[in-house]
């Protein structure tokens, strides 16, 4: 988990996710922004199909850089507040680890190199709250089976 400045606000539990063809923001982090009309369905991760409730366009700041951001807007339980995607990897010219948990990001003079890492204890904390959703998930469909 790390975390990145967003249309000017600080936003943790940020997944960085090479993995996922999409930006995420989830409706439960930005509720009150424009949206624009997206009807292509994402697969979650377990598979299923996920209908966006919109798409918007919002600044990212990291590593020195701003740019301008397409996020898929799903309202979804997570314990991410967004997903950055191999897109915005690609335009940070970064490359992400998952084991050291950290994005290197060439700099802007092209001659050095920026980290973006990760928090170790956020991850933690975003695992366990993750684990937590996924653990009532489970009691609450067996308990629809007994019924």
């Amino acid at each position: 988990c790390s975390t990145l400045r967003v249309q000017g606000c600080d936003v943790q539990r940020v997944l960085i996710d090479g993995g996922s063809s999409a930006n995420v923001l989830f409706w439960s982090t930005k509720k009150r922004m424009w949206l624009r009309p997206n009807g292509v369905p994402l697969i979650g991760f377990e598979g299923t199909k996920i209908s966006p409730k919109g798409a918007i366009t919002l600044t990212v700041e990291a590593a020195d850089r701003s740019l301008l951001i397409d996020f898929v807007v799903i309202d979804a339980k997570s314990a991410y507040n967004a997903i950055m995607g191999r897109a915005w990897i690609h335009k940070m010219e970064g490359v992400a680890s998952t084991l050291h948990q950290v994005m290197r990001c060439l700099a802007l003079d092209g001659k050095k190199t920026v980290d973006i890492r990760g928090d170790q204890q956020m991850a933690q904390q975003c695992y366990h709250l993750a684990m937590t959703e996924e653990e009532g998930v489970e009691k609450e469909e067996k308990g629809k089976e007994k019924d």
